[in-house]
Protein backbone atom coordinates (compact mmCIF):
# COMPACT_ATOMS: atom_id res chain seq x y z
CA UNK A 1 0.00 0.00 0.00
CA UNK A 2 1.54 3.37 -0.39
CA UNK A 3 1.24 6.57 1.69
CA UNK A 4 -1.88 8.17 -0.50
CA UNK A 5 -3.43 5.34 -0.09
CA UNK A 6 -2.68 4.47 4.24
CA UNK A 7 -3.28 7.99 4.76
CA UNK A 8 -6.81 7.94 2.65
CA UNK A 9 -7.99 5.23 4.45
CA UNK A 10 -6.66 6.45 7.91
CA UNK A 11 -9.07 9.75 7.36
CA UNK A 12 -11.76 7.24 6.46
CA UNK A 13 -11.70 5.03 9.49
CA UNK A 14 -11.21 8.17 11.42
CA UNK A 15 -13.87 10.00 9.89
CA UNK A 16 -16.39 7.12 10.59
CA UNK A 17 -15.14 6.43 13.85
CA UNK A 18 -16.15 9.91 15.30
CA UNK A 19 -19.18 10.19 13.45
CA UNK A 20 -22.42 10.68 15.75
CA UNK A 21 -25.54 11.03 14.03
CA UNK A 22 -26.96 8.60 11.53
CA UNK A 23 -26.49 7.66 8.60
CA UNK A 24 -28.46 6.88 5.18
CA UNK A 25 -28.88 2.92 5.47
CA UNK A 26 -27.96 2.03 1.99
CA UNK A 27 -25.08 4.09 2.74
CA UNK A 28 -24.26 2.29 5.49
CA UNK A 29 -24.25 -0.88 3.56
CA UNK A 30 -22.70 0.24 1.11
CA UNK A 31 -19.41 1.42 3.44
CA UNK A 32 -19.77 -1.99 5.35
CA UNK A 33 -19.53 -3.85 1.85
CA UNK A 34 -16.58 -2.14 0.87
CA UNK A 35 -14.99 -3.16 4.18
CA UNK A 36 -15.32 -6.19 3.43
CA UNK A 37 -13.71 -6.25 -0.05
CA UNK A 38 -10.92 -4.13 1.69
CA UNK A 39 -10.32 -7.79 3.63
CA UNK A 40 -9.33 -8.92 -0.20
CA UNK A 41 -8.28 -6.15 -2.10
CA UNK A 42 -6.50 -2.72 -0.86
CA UNK A 43 -8.61 -0.75 -3.96
CA UNK A 44 -11.61 -1.04 -2.20
CA UNK A 45 -9.98 2.02 -0.26
CA UNK A 46 -11.26 4.77 -2.87
CA UNK A 47 -14.57 2.72 -2.90
CA UNK A 48 -14.43 3.75 0.86
CA UNK A 49 -13.08 7.45 -0.01
CA UNK A 50 -15.78 8.10 -2.58
CA UNK A 51 -18.78 7.13 -0.02
CA UNK A 52 -17.55 9.24 2.15
CA UNK A 53 -17.41 11.95 -0.71
CA UNK A 54 -21.33 10.95 -1.68
CA UNK A 55 -22.27 12.47 1.69
CA UNK A 56 -21.68 16.27 2.26
CA UNK A 57 -20.95 16.30 6.26
CA UNK A 58 -18.92 13.10 6.25
CA UNK A 59 -17.09 14.63 3.04
CA UNK A 60 -16.07 17.51 5.23
CA UNK A 61 -15.44 15.79 8.19
CA UNK A 62 -13.05 13.40 6.07
CA UNK A 63 -11.12 15.97 4.69
CA UNK A 64 -10.64 17.17 8.24
CA UNK A 65 -9.44 14.10 10.06
CA UNK A 66 -7.03 13.75 6.28
CA UNK A 67 -5.59 17.52 7.33
CA UNK A 68 -5.08 16.45 10.40
CA UNK A 69 -3.28 13.29 10.24
CA UNK A 70 -0.88 15.44 7.70
CA UNK A 71 -0.09 17.68 10.68
CA UNK A 72 0.61 15.39 12.91
CA UNK A 73 3.01 13.18 11.13
CA UNK A 74 4.93 16.75 9.77
CA UNK A 75 4.67 17.80 13.80
CA UNK A 76 6.10 14.17 14.61
CA UNK A 77 8.83 14.15 12.07
CA UNK A 78 10.01 17.77 12.87
CA UNK A 79 10.12 17.17 16.77
CA UNK A 80 12.74 14.02 15.24
CA UNK A 81 14.40 16.72 12.90
CA UNK A 82 14.31 13.42 9.95
CA UNK A 83 11.99 12.25 7.55
CA UNK A 84 10.25 9.06 8.13
CA UNK A 85 11.91 6.59 5.97
CA UNK A 86 10.23 4.69 3.19
CA UNK A 87 11.02 1.07 0.85
CA UNK A 88 10.31 1.88 -2.34
CA UNK A 89 7.58 4.62 -2.11
CA UNK A 90 6.27 2.64 0.68
CA UNK A 91 5.66 1.48 3.87
CA UNK A 92 5.46 -1.83 5.98
CA UNK A 93 2.66 -0.31 8.44
CA UNK A 94 0.11 -1.09 5.33
CA UNK A 95 -1.26 -4.30 6.59
CA UNK A 96 -1.71 -3.60 9.93
CA UNK A 97 -3.61 -0.98 8.94
CA UNK A 98 -6.19 -3.20 7.24
CA UNK A 99 -6.31 -5.43 10.01
CA UNK A 100 -7.82 -2.46 12.27
CA UNK A 101 -9.77 -0.94 9.69
CA UNK A 102 -12.18 -3.97 8.56
CA UNK A 103 -13.70 -4.48 12.26
CA UNK A 104 -14.24 -0.75 11.78
CA UNK A 105 -15.71 -0.24 8.57
CA UNK A 106 -17.77 -3.40 8.60
CA UNK A 107 -19.66 -2.86 11.73
CA UNK A 108 -22.80 -1.90 12.94
CA UNK A 109 -21.64 0.77 14.91
CA UNK A 110 -18.42 2.62 13.62
CA UNK A 111 -17.46 4.17 17.30
CA UNK A 112 -18.24 1.86 19.67
CA UNK A 113 -16.75 -0.89 17.55
CA UNK A 114 -13.28 1.56 17.03
CA UNK A 115 -13.69 2.34 21.05
CA UNK A 116 -13.29 -1.69 21.65
CA UNK A 117 -10.48 -2.17 19.36
CA UNK A 118 -8.34 0.68 21.23
CA UNK A 119 -9.24 -0.85 24.20
CA UNK A 120 -7.86 -4.48 23.27
CA UNK A 121 -4.52 -5.31 24.97
CA UNK A 122 -3.15 -7.23 21.42
CA UNK A 123 -4.02 -4.49 19.83
CA UNK A 124 -2.31 -2.70 22.14
CA UNK A 125 0.68 -4.90 21.73
CA UNK A 126 0.67 -4.99 18.44
CA UNK A 127 1.19 -1.27 17.74
CA UNK A 128 3.51 -1.33 20.37
CA UNK A 129 6.15 -2.86 18.00
CA UNK A 130 4.92 -1.16 14.90
CA UNK A 131 6.16 1.57 12.77
CA UNK A 132 6.20 5.41 14.29
CA UNK A 133 3.33 5.61 11.85
CA UNK A 134 0.86 3.32 12.76
CA UNK A 135 1.84 4.49 16.52
CA UNK A 136 0.29 8.08 15.56
CA UNK A 137 -2.30 7.15 13.71
CA UNK A 138 -3.79 4.50 16.76
CA UNK A 139 -2.83 7.09 19.12
CA UNK A 140 -5.37 9.49 17.16
CA UNK A 141 -8.10 7.14 16.95
CA UNK A 142 -7.75 6.48 20.54
CA UNK A 143 -8.38 9.63 21.35
CA UNK A 144 -10.83 10.01 18.69
CA UNK A 145 -13.25 7.73 20.54
CA UNK A 146 -12.12 8.25 23.98
CA UNK A 147 -12.85 11.98 24.13
CA UNK A 148 -16.14 13.10 24.13
CA UNK A 149 -16.99 16.40 21.92
CA UNK A 150 -17.97 19.65 23.72
CA UNK A 151 -21.41 19.77 23.04
CA UNK A 152 -21.51 15.98 24.10
CA UNK A 153 -19.48 17.40 27.69
CA UNK A 154 -21.67 20.16 28.15
CA UNK A 155 -25.18 17.76 27.41
CA UNK A 156 -23.60 15.83 30.58
CA UNK A 157 -22.79 18.64 32.96
CA UNK A 158 -26.80 19.43 32.29
CA UNK A 159 -27.18 15.95 33.54
CA UNK A 160 -25.01 16.04 36.36
CA UNK A 161 -27.10 18.42 37.71
CA UNK A 162 -30.60 17.03 37.49
CA UNK A 163 -32.76 14.89 34.74
CA UNK A 164 -33.79 16.43 31.53
CA UNK A 165 -35.75 15.87 28.59
CA UNK A 166 -34.49 16.56 25.15
CA UNK A 167 -36.78 20.01 24.76
CA UNK A 168 -35.20 20.93 28.17
CA UNK A 169 -31.75 20.70 27.28
CA UNK A 170 -32.57 22.46 23.97
CA UNK A 171 -34.10 25.07 25.72
CA UNK A 172 -30.77 25.41 28.52
CA UNK A 173 -28.80 24.60 26.04
CA UNK A 174 -30.01 27.45 23.32
CA UNK A 175 -28.97 24.55 20.25
CA UNK A 176 -31.00 22.85 17.81
CA UNK A 177 -33.04 19.76 19.41
CA UNK A 178 -31.96 17.86 16.02
CA UNK A 179 -28.21 18.27 16.62
CA UNK A 180 -28.87 17.45 20.48
CA UNK A 181 -30.45 14.13 19.26
CA UNK A 182 -27.43 12.63 17.72
CA UNK A 183 -25.39 13.47 21.00
CA UNK A 184 -27.50 12.39 23.09
CA UNK A 185 -28.25 8.80 20.99
CA UNK A 186 -24.18 8.17 20.92
CA UNK A 187 -23.86 8.78 24.46
CA UNK A 188 -26.58 6.70 25.59
CA UNK A 189 -25.26 3.93 23.72
CA UNK A 190 -22.07 4.71 25.12
CA UNK A 191 -23.77 4.02 28.25
CA UNK A 192 -22.68 7.46 29.68
CA UNK A 193 -26.47 8.52 30.09
CA UNK A 194 -29.76 6.80 30.73
CA UNK A 195 -33.86 6.85 30.50
CA UNK A 196 -35.10 7.70 33.92
CA UNK A 197 -37.96 4.62 35.08
CA UNK A 198 -40.39 4.97 37.19
CA UNK A 199 -38.91 2.39 39.20
CA UNK A 200 -35.93 3.78 41.80
CA UNK A 201 -34.38 0.30 42.23
CA UNK A 202 -34.06 -0.16 38.12
CA UNK A 203 -32.82 3.37 37.72
CA UNK A 204 -30.53 2.92 40.50
CA UNK A 205 -29.06 -0.85 38.45
CA UNK A 206 -29.93 1.41 35.04
CA UNK A 207 -27.04 4.34 36.32
CA UNK A 208 -24.62 1.37 36.69
CA UNK A 209 -25.12 -0.63 33.44
CA UNK A 210 -22.03 0.48 31.79
CA UNK A 211 -21.46 -3.37 29.51
CA UNK A 212 -24.37 -3.96 27.78
CA UNK A 213 -25.25 -3.02 24.35
CA UNK A 214 -27.85 -1.35 24.16
CA UNK A 215 -30.83 -2.15 21.93
CA UNK A 216 -32.59 -0.06 19.59
CA UNK A 217 -33.06 3.60 19.59
CA UNK A 218 -32.80 6.47 22.64
CA UNK A 219 -36.57 7.33 23.44
CA UNK A 220 -36.24 10.98 23.06
CA UNK A 221 -39.49 11.48 24.44
CA UNK A 222 -38.73 10.04 28.37
CA UNK A 223 -36.27 12.36 31.01
CA UNK A 224 -32.60 11.46 30.71
CA UNK A 225 -29.67 10.99 33.57
CA UNK A 226 -26.21 10.88 33.80
CA UNK A 227 -24.70 6.99 34.52
CA UNK A 228 -22.10 5.99 36.89
CA UNK A 229 -19.86 6.28 33.51
CA UNK A 230 -20.87 9.33 32.49
CA UNK A 231 -20.09 10.83 36.61
CA UNK A 232 -16.94 9.21 36.32
CA UNK A 233 -16.05 10.99 32.77
CA UNK A 234 -16.96 14.32 34.43
CA UNK A 235 -15.27 13.78 37.68
CA UNK A 236 -12.10 11.39 37.07
CA UNK A 237 -10.71 12.75 40.11
CA UNK A 238 -13.27 10.00 42.34
CA UNK A 239 -12.45 7.66 39.99
CA UNK A 240 -8.93 7.91 40.15
CA UNK A 241 -9.41 8.06 44.33
CA UNK A 242 -11.48 4.93 44.16
CA UNK A 243 -8.71 2.65 42.68
CA UNK A 244 -5.98 3.85 44.48
CA UNK A 245 -7.91 3.03 47.31
CA UNK A 246 -8.29 -0.61 46.82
Amino acid sequence: MNTTDERNLEACVLTLSRWKGQLPTELHSQIQAAGRQLAKDESAINDIRNLLKQHGDLSSAYEDSRRELYQRYNARERSKGAATTFINGTVNSGNLIVNMAVPILTADNFSSTAQQLVAQPSWRSQVKNASDDVQTFFKTLEESVTQLDAISIQLMKWLDKEIYTIDELAYRTEKPKARLAERLEALWQENYIYTVSGSALSNFFESLNVFSKRKGKLDLDSYLALSAKGYFYLHPYFKATADSSR
